[in-house]
């Protein structure tokens, strides 16, 4: 078995420790099975971690288990990638810290990464490939779509639908919908940092501010 990591930048960097810690005790996984995976790597060795290029890791036989997930930010560069390992017959793996607080009662879809110190209430769904945060919490009643970000710090309330391929920058808040009749943050929309969403917003539109406005 491998597992390796597509991104060695700064969410790379935080999310392959939960992914060694994870895998080393459960799996009998030596820590010469995980790698990083990098278009350009910098370096080739990265906190114990080898790092390979791209085109060399999609060279190789990939008949064997491969597990994999990928930290890039971007909803639309993620969705390339993760079909791209698909298609070479690479299995998705979670990435959940055992330092976050997740709800019993929270379905969480295939590749989903949640970082330490994040919070998920109870009720919630959190499509495939979809990454919450550092400080992020996704309160009661949310539902995240696929390949979505909740950047650091960033205050999902209550009653929310979060479409397909949302940015959502650190520190941003979404105030909270009502039963019945929830916040609409559309398809493949960014929400600015530290905006603050008063309401529903357009899909593939851009938001900033308190309160936020749309800015194309």
């Amino acid at each position: 078995m491998r597992v390796v990591l597509f991104g060695a930048g700064g969410n790379g960097k935080e999310l392959m420790p939960i992914l060694v810690e994870n895998f080393l005790n459960e799996f009998s996984c030596r820590l010469e099975d995980f790698q990083y995976i990098e278009t350009n790597p910098k370096s080739e060795l990265i906190h114990s971690i080898v790092v390979i290029s791209e085109e060399d890791f999609f060279q190789q036989d990939l008949s064997d288990e491969v597990l994999f997930n990928v930290s890039i930010s971007d909803p639309k560069t993620r969705l390339i990638l993760v079909n791209k390992f698909l298609s070479f017959g690479c299995q998705p793996v979670k990435i959940v810290s055992k330092n976050a607080v997740v709800a019993n009662n929270v379905k969480l879809g295939l590749g989903v990464t949640i970082s330490p110190l994040a919070l998920i209430s109870p009720d919630v769904t959190i499509g495939n490939f979809s990454q919450i945060n550092y400080f992020a919490s996704v309160s009661h009643d949310v539902n995240v779509g696929n390949f979505v970000t909740v950047g650091p710090g960033a205050r999902i309330n209550g009653y929310i639908n979060i479409e397909d391929d949302v940015f959502i920058g650190a520190q941003a808040t979404i105030m909270p919908g009502s039963i019945g009749n929830p916040t609409v943050i559309g398809k493949g929309s960014k929400i600015g940092m530290g905006a603050v969403v008063l309401g529903d917003v357009q899909p593939n539109s851009t938001v900033a501010g308190n309160p936020a406005r749309k800015l194309h």
